[in-house]
């Protein structure tokens, strides 16, 4: 009952009023166990984690990370051309995905920056499509760069991040 008020609650109440861009990484449900999240980068450097299921953290936890991470994630959007991918890889996307496999995850990255929204959902049993590896690789290395793994598999060793 308590993640369902939480939800209810506008995320950005939590960070500064200011920090408008934010950088949003969702993971989806899939036919299984497969971690359910959404982990919140706003540009002042305030990082949210909502963890629903399949995860070591479950619910709300607020943590004070760095402006310069925002940076550094903008600049990772940038490198790999994140304004460029297509905004659903995914479901009812005809001549999209060459081939669908069904009960998997997907992970939704949301980008506002400057007042533009970016969305790009990828449903992960869809593969062969254009930019596939690029799009998988920059999943992870935000993955990496946020340390989701802390929240979605327990604690890691200590990092100056």
């Amino acid at each position: 009952m308590r993640l369902i008020l939480l939800l209810l609650i506008p995320l950005a109440v939590f960070a500064d009023e200011h920090a408008s861009d934010v950088l949003v990484y969702s993971a989806t449900a899939c036919y299984g166990t497969c971690p359910v999240y959404r982990a919140m980068l706003f540009s002042d450097g305030t990082f949210i984690f909502v963890g629903e299921q399949f995860v070591a953290r479950k619910g709300f936890t607020k943590v004070a990370r760095s402006e310069a991470l925002f940076a550094e994630a903008v600049e990772l959007t940038r490198r790999f051309r994140f304004q460029e991918f297509r905004d659903d890889y995914g479901w009812g996307e005809k001549g999209v995905c060459p081939m669908l496999a069904t009960d998997n995850p997907g992970t939704v990255l949301t980008l506002q920056l400057a007042g533009v929204i970016k969305r790009v959902n990828h449903y992960h049993g869809c593969s062969g499509f254009e930019r596939e590896a690029e799009l998988k690789e920059l999943e992870k290395e935000l993955r990496d760069l946020l340390r989701i793994s802390r929240f979605t598999q327990g604690p890691e060793p200590q990092s100056s991040r």
